[in-house]
């Protein structure tokens, strides 16, 4: 255990910061009510990645197709863009909001089928994003993941209470802009946001980065716990999950790293949502 522990330190650690990043992320994302579009980034830059990856398996086809910068680019090109839709959509009918949501779902779908009916060598890829396996990842990728993670992580740590403000504006008005300073902190966030979401999905898989944008902040959303404190709650619970989840799938070698993860970040938050907060 202690050895393979030491092989795999590296992707731990990764999945500890950017599964703790993401968490704090998910938190202002269902605060403005945008988890919904947020599952729809996550598909448009896995989709980007997957079109990336057809592209070169096309032109180079004896290429090894490694996850690269130009999957990464083009995946974090295609959720930007979908951000953009998303802002067009504000100026929608409210009550057909989700029909469109779930539209785009569908016609991602119809895509990602037609990529891999055309190069049949993305069908592995297409699985094995969703799922994603932490211990994959090449101690060079988990420490640039880490690093880019960590800077996210301390920026929002350190602005949490004025991005929190913004969330409930937003939230709550739907017009909640008012300063240039209000401006350029979500443009940092957004951006953040959206690359983060990127990474995590071309280096970790699909269900890796959803199960901690979301899950955490799910469970613990009912209990009365303080603005400042849920910070530490959610990187303490998707740091309890990933470790233990890692340490179940080495004890038990088939189990699977990433939904082992999922499940034991669903402990975790459960857990600690038990505790009484002041």
């Amino acid at each position: 255990m202690i050895e393979l522990l030491l092989i795999y330190k590296w992707s731990i650690i990764s999945g500890v910061i950017v599964g703790s990043t993401l968490a704090l992320v998910g938190a202002q994302l269902a605060s403005r009510n945008e988890s919904i579009k947020s599952f729809l980034l996550s598909q448009a830059a896995a989709l980007g990645i997957l079109i990336a990856l057809m592209i070169e398996m096309i032109i180079m086809p004896e290429h090894q197709h490694d996850l690269g910068v130009f999957p990464m680019i083009l995946g974090f090109i295609t959720a930007s863009l979908m951000f953009y839709i998303f802002d067009h959509f504000k100026k929608l009918n409210s009550r057909f909001k989700n029909s469109y949501f779930l539209s785009i779902y569908v016609v991602f779908l119809a895509i990602e089928s037609i990529c891999v009916a055309l190069v049949p060598n993305l069908d592995s890829h297409s699985k094995n994003s969703y799922i994603g396996d932490i211990s994959l990842v090449t101690n060079i990728e988990a420490q640039f993941i880490s690093a880019f993670a960590l800077i996210i992580f301390i920026f929002i740590w350190k602005k949490w209470l004025q991005v929190t403000h913004i969330s409930f504006l937003k939230n709550t008005f739907d017009q909640y802009i008012h300063s240039s300073q209000q401006k350029k902190l979500n443009r940092y966030f957004t951006f953040a946001t959206i690359a983060l979401i990127t990474l995590s999905i071309e280096l970790l898989g699909m269900l890796f980065t959803l199960s901690c944008l979301f899950i955490p902040i799910v469970i613990l959303s009912g209990k009365n716990i303080p603005i400042v404190k849920i910070r530490s709650i959610l990187t303490f619970a998707v740091t309890l999950g990933v470790t233990s989840g890692v340490l179940a799938s080495f004890g038990m070698m088939k189990l699977p790293t990433v939904p082992a993860i999922t499940i034991f970040i669903v402990f975790a938050s459960y857990l600690l949502s038990r505790r009484s907060y002041e």
